[in-house]
């Protein structure tokens, strides 16, 4: 069975160079077109950046910077935000988002990367709530999503995992206990004991911060441990991009609704005019606690309704802008009959569940570094 592993692991990394190659070659509808510039420049998260360029092309004022750069799938270089602006670094991740939001709302000595983007920013994706405390900057919600684990498609990695505990005893194969470093192994189909490489996206990731807290952990705990955001390769693991998954012992989180768009790519291509690039590559998603994290309902695959971890996605904005009625901010993301609200087809699309608190701006949070 461990030779079989092997070869079905082979043919899977082959595709997943493949598929790597055609995301560098592929022109991605993602950034604004170059020259061109939107009354609202938002950057950040990479769970919702695709359904935010979905946004955007339905909304004139949304410009939506993706978290690696589109024309390479590198992560870095730089971007131009506002029509005779200066070039700064592309923020990678809900946590760089946010800051750079703040760095760009206070101005002056809160630089971004040694650079002065006051003005630049105008809102942050984000796939988590406030890390700071405070008022300063509104967290508005516009969707649900849920997030699994993805193993390698080519491997016997176990698919219906606990989430566990504290509790559990050191044999049990939890996800607490994977991710606390307690169970270090599985059992192949023809019992050969396999490792297992538990890895979390790269710093500055929303889902990283997120994944962390369901597992009872922080940065400071991971530090040495056998929790890696490199692979074995040591190329960085990118949030939602299974190509870095090698490995038969390799598990990460996972977006549920990033499975699903990046799935249905091409329909999204052809009726949102978004090139969405699917990177999950030959990944599968997890069941937890014997819960299935997708379903399929009239031919379309669709989030499970009842998959027991998930969580609201949010669009950042400044507060005070947020309460001026006059501000393009107000309009387009506050209240059940925004812009970004009212298109609940397209967010659904997009593999989000649309939510009923849409466009509140009761949750809030202090700008951060």
């Amino acid at each position: 069975m461990l030779k079989t592993t092997k070869l079905r692991l082979c043919a899977v990394a082959v595709s997943a160079m493949a598929i790597t190659a055609l995301t560098v070659s592929a022109p991605a509808f993602a950034d604004p077109a170059a020259g061109t510039f939107k009354s609202l420049s938002g950057v950040g998260s990479d769970t919702i950046q695709d359904v935010l360029n979905g946004l955007g092309s339905a909304i004139p004022a949304i410009g939506s910077y993706d978290a690696i750069d589109p024309s390479t799938g590198a992560a870095g270089g730089n971007i131009q935000t506002k029509s005779g602006g200066i070039l700064f670094v592309r923020p990678n991740g809900s946590g760089q988002g946010v800051a750079a939001l703040s760095d760009s709302i206070q101005g002056g000595s809160h630089l971004w990367n040694t650079k002065d983007i006051s003005g630049q920013v105008d809102f942050a994706r984000s796939s988590g709530g406030p890390s700071v405390t405070g008022t300063t900057l509104a967290y508005i919600p516009f969707a649900q999503d849920a997030v699994s684990y993805a193993v390698n498609q080519g491997s016997d990695f176990p698919r219906n995992i606990p989430l566990g505990s504290s509790a559990d005893a050191a044999t049990k194969l939890s996800l607490y206990n994977i991710y606390h470093c307690i169970k270090t192994t599985y059992t192949d189909g023809d019992g050969n004991d396999i490792t297992i490489n538990p890895l979390i996206p790269q710093s500055g990731s929303g889902t990283r911060s997120f994944w962390l807290g369901k597992m009872g952990l922080t940065e400071a705990t991971i530090a040495g441990t056998c929790v890696k955001d490199v692979n074995s390769a040591g190329v960085s693991v990118e949030g939602h991009n299974g190509n870095t998954l090698t490995n038969p012992g390799d598990i990460v989180p996972f977006s549920i609704s990033q499975y699903i768009s990046q799935g249905n790519h091409t329909a999204i291509a052809s009726t949102y005019g978004v090139n969405l690039v699917e990177r999950k590559g030959q990944v599968t998603l997890g069941s937890i606690n014997g819960v299935a994290p997708i379903r399929v309902v009239s031919g379309k695959t669709v989030p499970n309704a009842t998959f027991p971890v998930n969580r609201l996605v949010y669009n950042v904005v400044s507060a005070a802008r947020a309460a001026n009625t006059s501000d393009a901010i107000n309009t387009t993301f506050v209240g059940s009959s925004s812009a970004v609200c009212s298109k609940t087809a397209l967010i659904q699309a997009f593999g989000f569940s649309t939510i009923a608190n849409c466009g509140v701006t009761t949750i809030t949070g202090g700008y951060t570094q």
